[in-house]
């Protein structure tokens, strides 16, 4: 398992951030742990053109794969974004929903990031729900449960996991005929969540209000 971290300006939680020194005692920062890679910045389904706005799907019988494909998100999903919290609450929100964007586009079609934060006076509708994940075998999962938008949650295994990005497999199975035999077989979903650059909130990270 491969964790990628990154380096964070104020080292006050260390259950979010560890102290980053070398082997001469020199400090270099903080580097964040895996809960404070969660809790850092909001996430959101990756549609970055570089990967065609889709996820994969890998069909394997034993150590053979079946099929591969590529598959576009759901509008509900690439429109969705979520902010956790250390106390393994969460919120979530639609960007449809945004008074103020956190992006702006410049004359010359390029994209600035300047963060909003969390609240209606920014975003029209903020629902909350929980989230847990577990250490010992990566798994995690988003609940997404407020009665004014309930929404299907997110589980699964982290493969990768940073500040900007997690990489992260749903694995199913399901009996299929194969050439008149009744087989099980495995499905994997691949998929990833990215974070945009800049903070959508004013406060401590980790800290919900």
């Amino acid at each position: 398992m491969t964790f990628l971290f990154s380096m964070c300006s104020n080292g006050q939680d260390p259950e979010l951030e560890t102290p980053d020194i070398d082997a001469n005692g020199m400090s270099h920062g903080t580097n964040l742990t895996q809960l404070g890679c969660f809790v850092y910045l909001p996430w959101q389904y990756d549609l970055r053109p570089n990967n065609d706005g889709r996820y994969n799907v890998r069909v394997i019988s034993g150590d053979s794969e079946i099929y591969s494909k590529a598959f576009t998100y759901t509008h509900q999903e690439a429109d969705l974004v979520i902010k956790l919290y250390k106390d393994k609450t969460l919120k979530y929100w639609l960007k449809k929903d945004y008074i103020h964007s956190p992006i702006d586009t410049t004359s010359d079609s390029g994209t600035i990031i300047h963060g909003v934060s969390i609240d209606n006076s920014n975003i029209k509708n903020i629902y909350k729900g929980s989230w847990t994940f577990s250490l010992r075998d990566s798994a995690f999962k988003l609940i997404f449960s407020d009665p004014k938008m309930m929404l299907a949650s997110i589980d699964g295994k982290y493969m990768k996991l940073g500040s900007s990005a997690m990489s992260y497999q749903k694995i199913s199975f399901f009996d299929s005929t194969i050439n008149g035999r009744l087989m099980t077989l495995k499905k994997n979903h691949y998929k990833i969540l990215y974070s945009l650059n800049k903070p959508l909130h004013n406060i401590g990270f980790g800290v919900s209000s």
